[in-house]
């Protein structure tokens, strides 16, 4: 199938949320990171953007930097680290109508991506995230690397969480 996925989508999005075992465990599916291994070298090396989306957690907090240098390793082109729990209590409000309105779609699970409280492992974020925007200007990783909303950067990160900052560039809703 790998040939078939590859002439008929142009971006694949795939969740790795730390490098190899450590993947597996925090999803709860032992060897799931070999099946990942496995459906990558079947896919073609050009053409295809591969993108790994590394949900930063307590779990992964401190192999960031290693999750993207194994995303690399493997096949991917890119690797985004995002936080469902960046989702403020309005914006879930907004992205739940968006999704009635548009999609007609009545239950949502955005509760569980919400912010309802700054999470204990939020204070390793900035410095994580700035090791990483470092190793990134210095050319260090050989793939894209990208923080997700669109905006956090090291520098904000906290005062995002807190909900003191709304991020302009941030698309209003994300279908994650």
């Amino acid at each position: 199938h790998a040939k078939e996925l590859a002439d008929n989508i142009s971006v694949l999005y795939v969740s790795l949320d730390g490098p190899g075992e450590v993947h597996s465990a925090i999803r709860n599916h032992k060897g799931l990171h070999e099946n990942i291994e496995r459906g990558l070298a079947a896919l073609p090396k050009n053409g295809l953007e591969k993108t790994a989306l590394c949900t930063i957690s307590k779990a992964n907090i401190d192999l960031l930097q290693e999750t993207a240098l194994y995303a690399a390793s493997i096949g991917f082109n890119k690797i985004i680290f995002q936080n469902l729990i960046f989702m403020l209590p309005d914006e879930a409000k907004s992205y739940d109508a968006w999704l009635r309105e548009s999609l007609k779609i009545e239950k949502s699970n955005s509760s569980s991506w919400t912010y309802n409280g700054i999470p204990d492992f939020s204070s390793k974020l900035p410095a994580a995230m700035a090791e990483i925007e470092k190793r990134v200007e210095e050319g260090g990783f050989p793939l894209r690397v990208e923080f997700h909303p669109l905006g956090i950067k090291s520098s904000n990160v906290l005062n995002r969480m807190e909900g003191r900052l709304a991020l302009p560039n941030s698309p209003k809703h994300c279908l994650a």
